[in-house]
């Protein structure tokens, strides 16, 4: 927004993407310029697995800036989910196998820790909290959410952060025994967009997104679920914790309440689109919150190979007209007409048909008319 980049989740390639958008300044340790914050509306790896990446990298893509990127996520579980089925399984770092955002993140940096002392010690590199500055979103008090039994109650929406550019608002999901799960309201002087996360259909989602101008919402392929997890994490109508694409267009027309536009994000992958289908066009006050990258400017890399490409052909090309007058030479001496045998036919090459028939092929010079 006006510069300003606000990310929700970071799955996989989320890095790579962000530096190819040229949202930040081009050119080499620049791309990352203008963000702001990170939003992760829930721990599943599919939306944090790029996290650290968008960190470590960022020291070579323009991060830090005038201030660290402010990142805001969920807080530690506080119990672990129920076993499904009757196996048990092990606990996975029992002395906290929960973690939030903020102790996600410093075991992070634990399990980086060579490269960054590296980093630090031999490179010059700032420390990760010149880069970074990590929260977990507190729930309200007032709502009685609990984590296996009472993880999306009704609720109203609440605030997570405002700048000098946008508002923005969470409330919980519900994305079965995933918790806290949120969605995340951006409310902005050119409108507002609401992401929901992963999430089945939810009152607390239908409350925030009234009045809103866009609606970004997961789907997924149920039958996909079905063949590849052991149980069903999808219904097609209410239930489980995914909506598919069906469901969710019944919910749209059911829940728009003044929307203008909503906008699928998929989970997993989708039924092969034939045709035109409904809920893809951004509306008009929110387009400069999803900003598309300019199509006329090609990231550096394709500039350089270009380059590169260009200064190859010219060796080659030199190198293949010192070739042939060193055999021109030869045959010249052996016969002396090898210079302009060989040389005639390569200016044609390089002058054109029209310039090429021009020049003199006798024995004793090559020369223009």
């Amino acid at each position: 927004m006006d510069g300003a980049i606000y990310l929700v989740d970071c799955g996989m390639g989320v890095a790579h993407q962000l530096r190819l958008a040229n949202l930040g300044k081009e050119g080499d340790f620049h791309g990352y310029e203008g963000l702001r914050s990170v939003f992760l509306t829930h721990l599943h790896s599919d939306h944090t697995m790029d996290y650290f990446n968008i960190v470590l990298s960022g020291w070579y893509q323009g991060l830090p800036g005038s201030a660290p990127v402010e990142v805001y996520g969920p807080g530690d579980r506080g119990a672990l989910p129920p076993i499904s089925g009757t196996t048990d399984v092990p606990v996975v770092n029992p002395e906290n196998p929960t973690p939030g955002t903020v102790d996600m993140t410093n075991y992070l940096t634990q399990a980086f820790a060579t490269d960054i002392n590296d980093r630090l010690r031999d490179s010059g590199k700032p420390g990760l909290d010149k880069l970074i500055r990590t929260h977990d979103i507190q729930i309200p008090a007032a709502v009685a959410a609990r984590p296996n039994d009472n993880q999306f109650p009704v609720m109203d929406p609440f605030l997570v952060m405002e700048d000098d550019r946008v508002r923005v608002t969470a409330t919980l999901v519900d994305h079965g025994a995933v918790y806290p799960a949120f969605a995340f309201r951006f409310d902005t002087a050119d409108g507002s967009i609401v992401f929901s996360g992963d999430t089945a259909p939810t009152p607390n989602l239908i409350t925030m997104a009234t009045g809103a101008d866009v609606l970004v919402h997961e789907v997924i392929d149920a039958d996909w679920v079905k063949s590849t997890l052991r149980r069903t994490a999808v219904q097609p109508g209410r239930g489980g914790v995914h909506r598919t694409p069906p469901a969710l267009a019944h919910h749209d027309r059911a829940g728009r309440s003044g929307r203008r536009s909503s906008r699928r994000e998929n989970t997993g992958p989708l039924p092969p689109r034939t045709g035109k289908q409904p809920g893809r066009t951004v509306a008009g006050r929110g387009r400069r919150l999803l900003r598309r990258p300019d199509r006329r400017r090609r990231p550096d890399g394709d500039r350089r190979r270009r380059a590169h490409q260009l200064i190859d052909t010219v060796l080659m090309l030199g190198a293949a007209v010192a070739a042939a007058v060193m055999v021109g030479a030869v045959l010249q001496r052996l016969s002396g007409t090898g210079l302009a045998l060989v040389s005639a036919p390569l200016l044609t090459l390089l002058l054109g048909p029209q310039r090429g028939c021009c020049w003199s092929t006798s024995a004793a010079s090559v020369r223009p008319h």
